[in-house]
This record gives structure tokens, sequence and C-alpha cells, in this order.
């Protein structure tokens, strides 16, 4: 391989690592490439950047200094040049920015950044008031070192402002750092433990899914009517083991009671024309348009729709886009973008854009719009990927499928049930591995896994994979989410649950590293068998599994989220590997474990039984919502 080459490699992974967050090693890679090849501007502007977010002015500048002397036609480079400068107290700070500017007048970030440096060097160096105002502009326009900077100042200043704590904690649980935004929510609520937004965050921050359904009881026990909190309890709610449908339901109805019923009376006529099989517009509400598992699993139905009879029309609550993003703009008919745009308003752009089926993919997740529902802009309303009914009377479907939703279920909710063949459609990831051999044979002991979310993991998940280790002596048990596990807290509530239960530490793994998702689902090929948390499934974690060839074994649960595992083995015949209860479970794991020759053979043929079934059919998929549309569409003619 070149040099040139080897340099460009370094710097794809650095640019991956630096889209994942990664940014110690994205730095790292960077370096390499500038070893390898000194005049890469790319390298040096990149590198500059990470240093800049990681909060090392000097080294950004200088990097950043490096990159515009040798290419000097670059906004963003320029952009961090100034930022970088600024922070170093820099009086050049300002002239880059105007650079940057200059060069791309549309860049609002170059223009705010100038806002920023101005009030910055107008304000009185004494002055907690302005520090705190520099933050929340910082946050807001996404620059982490101004933010972190005047957070800090903001606390040595004023060390009684909560302010400068809640602003820290923030930048912190966005980089990873859990514990440490949980000591900074936990000084602001020392000196107002009455403060809502604390609590929510600090909600948000933790891992145990009982204390954080009490941060955000006691949030909303503040302020009852915050939206968002509300919103994040019914969300956490679902991952409480031993809470009934009847109770849950109950929880969503008191939402609907006092965030939605007031606005139902702004729902309108609808004027379209009741033609039942005249071409369909479709309208897509979510603020998932991004990386993010949702976007991968519905971009399939839009690229692939029958355009003679479908349009579609995206609503994305996207603050900061990405290429999952552009790829919605350019498959769909029309982009709009409801960031900083009130209910009211984009529930008018609906209607203006005469939308007759209204598909609703955020529900009660964050950024969501439901409120836009409420107000029923479209005569066919249809809810996707929420964790439970959305409470809404104005909803008038819930997508799902036989096995999510078999006839006999005692799952309660507002919708009527409009039941496709598979519910979910996956996209296989283009950046995997090839499946590697089974980890058993060379590590001489079973290694069961799951990347799933930590909050997933309650003492009755901890109580039943005890059971699993108990049942396959010398095994092991490898944990991934992102980089959770990088916090010493979210370890030892894992540790302790575990060496509780009779299970040594040591029997117990923990990857902490935020990873690009190539070398994310390289962790699988460390990985013989996959655990399902419940009474919330995996979704994207288990597709991802089986398609590094990990078979998962899941417990069949009573709502939704306790069958997408059993909905997801059934697609593709192994709904064997779905326990109907906990003996079952334990069983069907230790039988797995005990047959390494048939453990290997359903490992190598697991890609292909995968890719040969209807998770990844997108033409097939996108056929059968079609179908659904039109069924739905066809009722509301006839009502």
């Amino acid at each position: 391989m070149t040099r040139a080459a080897e340099a460009q490699r370094f710097f794809a992974e650095g640019v991956e690592r630096q889209r994942r967050g990664d940014l110690l090693t994205a730095a790292a890679r960077f370096r390499d490439a500038i070893r390898c090849v000194p005049g890469l501007a790319e390298a040096h502007a990149s590198l500059g950047a990470t240093l800049l977010a990681l909060g090392e002015a000097k080294g950004a500048a200088q990097s950043l200094e490096a990159a515009v002397a040798l290419k000097r036609v670059q906004p963003a480079a320029w952009l961090a040049l100034g930022l970088a400068r600024g922070a170093l107290g820099d009086p050049r700070a300002r002239a880059s920015l105007r650079s940057a500017v200059s060069l791309d007048p549309s860049q609002a970030a170059g223009h705010r950044a100038l806002g920023a440096v101005a009030r910055l060097s107008a304000i009185d160096p004494t002055d907690a008031d302005g520090w705190i105002a520099v933050a929340v502009r910082a946050i807001e326009a996404g620059n982490r070192l101004a933010a972190s900077r005047a957070a800090r100042r903001t606390v040595a200043l004023a060390p009684g402002r909560i302010e400068g704590h809640g602003n820290l904690g923030l930048l912190l649980q966005e980089q990873g750092d859990l514990d440490l935004a949980q000591r900074f929510y936990r000084r602001g609520l020392a000196i107002d433990a009455r403060h809502a937004g604390l609590w929510n965050n600090l909600g948000n921050a933790l891992t145990d899914i009982a204390a954080i359904v009490a941060a955000y009881r006691r949030a909303l026990e503040i302020a009852p009517g915050d939206l968002a909190t509300h919103s994040n309890l019914l969300f956490a709610l679902n991952y409480l083991p031993g809470l009934g449908s009847d109770a849950l339901f109950e929880e969503y109805r008191a939402w609907e009671g006092l965030h939605a019923r007031p606005l139902y009376a702004q729902a309108r006529p609808a004027a379209n024309d009741r033609d039942p099989e005249r071409p369909l517009r479709i309208g897509y509400l979510s603020a998932d348009f991004r990386s993010n598992p949702i976007a991968h699993n519905v971009i399939g139905l839009i690229e692939r729709r029958d355009r003679a009879m479908f349009q579609a029309f995206c609503y994305g609550e996207v603050a900061r886009p990405d290429e999952v993003t552009r790829r919605y703009q350019a498959a769909s008919d029309g982009y709009r973008s409801t960031v900083g745009i009130g209910d009211e308003e984009v529930a008018a752009m609906i209607r203006a854009d005469r939308i007759d089926v209204l598909f609703c993919m955020a529900g009660h997740t964050a950024g969501n719009r439901l409120l836009v529902c409420a107000r029923k802009p479209a005569p066919v309303q249809i809810s996707y990927g929420d964790l439970s009914t959305t409470g809404l009377v104005t909803m008038d479907w819930w997508l799902t499928d036989p096995v999510i939703h078999p006839a006999d279920t005692r799952e309660r909710f507002t919708e009527k049930l409009l039941r496709i063949p598979l519910l979910v459609l996956h996209e296989p990831p283009a950046e995997a591995p090839e499946v590697g051999p089974l980890p058993a044979r060379s590590a001489g002991v079973v290694t069961f896994g799951s990347c799933n979310n930590a909050a997933k993991l309650n003492d009755r998940v901890f109580q039943l994979w005890a059971r699993v280790l108990a049942a396959v002596p010398k095994s092991q048990l490898l944990l991934k989410y992102v980089n959770w596990f990088a916090n010493p807290s979210a370890r030892a509530r894992i540790l302790d649950a575990f060496e509780q239960r009779g299970v040594a530490a040591s029997r117990i793994l923990f990857d902490g590293e935020r990873l690009p998702r190539a070398r994310h689902l390289e962790i699988l090929n460390r990985i013989d068998i996959g655990l399902d948390p419940f009474p919330f499934n995996g979704c994207t974690t288990t597709f991802e599994a089986l398609w590094m060839g990990v078979p998962v074994v899941t417990l069949a649960g009573e709502r939704w989220l306790g069958r997408m595992g059993i909905g997801t083995l059934s697609a593709i015949g192994l709904d064997k590997l779905a326990a109907p209860d906990e003996d079952a479970y334990v069983a069907v794991a230790a039988a797995l474990a005990g047959d390494l020759p048939a453990l290997a053979e359903i490992r190598a043929g697991m890609r292909r039984r995968v890719a040969a079934s209807p998770l990844v059919d997108a033409g097939g998929y996108a056929r059968t919502v079609e179908a659904a549309f039109r069924d739905a569409w066809r009722a509301w003619c006839r009502s």
C-alpha cells in the first residue's frame, strides 16, 4: 500500500470515529494520516476540529493554521480556527470567522460564532449572567468548546448558580461521561431541589430504570405540565418490569388528557378527495431522519415505493442533518424541516401539502411532535415505531403484525390495529465485517452477549441471565452499549447485581468504547449466543446479532415491545429460540451452548438465512405497507 493510500485509509477511519463521537481515536487516526502525507490539508483540518471539540484550543489552532496554509478555501477550517483563537483570547479570532463567512455566506454557524465571539469580548469577565448567556448560545450552536468554557467559568464565578452545573451536565452527558454529568446535576439539585429541568436531565443520565422513573416523576411533581418530561416518563415506563398493560395504558391516557385533549377542537373537517383508488400523498413525521435505527428501518419503504401511486413528504425534526437525512431528502417528493416551527404551524404545513395519510414515526420518543397529530392535519393518521399506544383519539391506526399483536393480545390502545405480515424492515449494514468462526472453539468457553441499552437490564433480567450462566459452567457474558460501560457506576451496578446472584465478576465482560458501526459489529464476532432482555426486547440489536451469525434467545412477552424478538425470529424461521417462559429461556440457551457443532452450523448459515428473509426485502415490505395505507384510506372514504 502506498503512503498516500495509507493516509486516506487513516483519514477515512478518523472521519468515521469523529462521526461516532470517539474523538480521542479520531485524533490519533488523523495524526497517522498526517505522518503518512504531511501535506494532507483535510487531515490537518479534521484534527484541528477534533481537538477543538476535545477542548484543546492551542493544539486545535496549530492544526487549523496548517490546514488553511495548505488550502485556504476551507470555510469550515476557518470557522474552527476562529473558535479556537477565540477560546485562546487571540485577537485574530474575528478575522478568521469573517474569512469563514466570506467564503460561505450561507454558513449560519459562522454568523452565530461571530456573534458569540463578540459577546465573549463584550461581557465583563466577572459577569456570571453573561457567561450563562454565552454557554446557552454555544450549546444551541453545537460549539462544545465555547459552551464548556463558558459553563465552567459560570461555575467558578458563581458556584451557587444552577445554570452552570446544568450546562456542564448536558455537555458531559452528550460526550458519554454519565458519572460526571450526574455529579453536576446533583450539585445543581443541592442548590435547588425543586428544579424540574435538572431532575429531568438527571433521569436522562441514569442507567437504572427504577431511578430513571423516579427522577422523571419528581420532575413532574414540580412541573406537571412539562410535555417533554411527561413523554420521557412514558418512554421509561416501558422498560419497567412488572408494570401491567392496564396500568401502562392509564399512564398514556393521563398524558393525553393533560396535553392532547385540549387541542382536539383544532381539528378541521378534511377536504381531501374521497376517491378510494386515486394516488395518495403520504406524510412521514419524525425526529429520526438521521443516523438512527428507525431511519434505517423506514428508508427502504420510501425509496422503493410505487411512485405512480404514492407520493412521499417528510416532516423532519432534525436539527443536525447527516448523510441519512440527505437520503430522505433525495427519496421524497418534498422534505420540510420542522425545527423551530410550532405544532400549529407544522399542522398547517401538512394541510397545505394536502396529505392523505400521515405516518407518525416518533410517538413518545425524543423530539416527537405528537401534538401535531392531536390537531388531526390529515384525514388518516397511522402510528409506527412508538413503544406503546400514542394515547391519542386522533390517531386512527397502529401499524403492527400478527406476531407482535396476535388476535388474543391483551395490550390496550386507543388506535385500531392495522396488521401487515411483518412490522419491521431492516437495512443490512453495508459496513458489516464477515461472520467469524464460532468464538467458543478458540476461547474454550461459551460467550453470551447483549448490546442492548443498559436501561433494559433490570432485576428480572439479571436473575434470568444468572440462571443461564449457572446452567452453562465457565460461560461468560459480554455487555456493550455505545460507551456507557466506560462509566464506573454503570459497570458497578451490573457486577453487583450478578454477584448477589452468585455469578463472579470475572465472568462479566464489558466493552466501553464508542465505536464506528463496522467496529461495533466486529464485537459480535466475540459472542456465541445473544441474550435478549425483557420486557423491552432488542430490535436493531437483535437484527445486527443475527446478521453477524449470532442466534438470539428471547422471552416472548405480552406487549409488543416484549414480542419484537419473537417477531424477528419468526421471520427467519427460528421461532424455536423464542421461549414462552423463563424456564424455557434457560433451557434454550443451555441447549445451544451444549452443542457447539450445531451452533457453528447455525452461525455459518445465519447471514444467508437472514438475507433470504422478509426482514430485508425492501420492495416486498413497501408493497405490504402500501396495501395497508390503501386499506386505511378506503376505510376513511367509506366513513
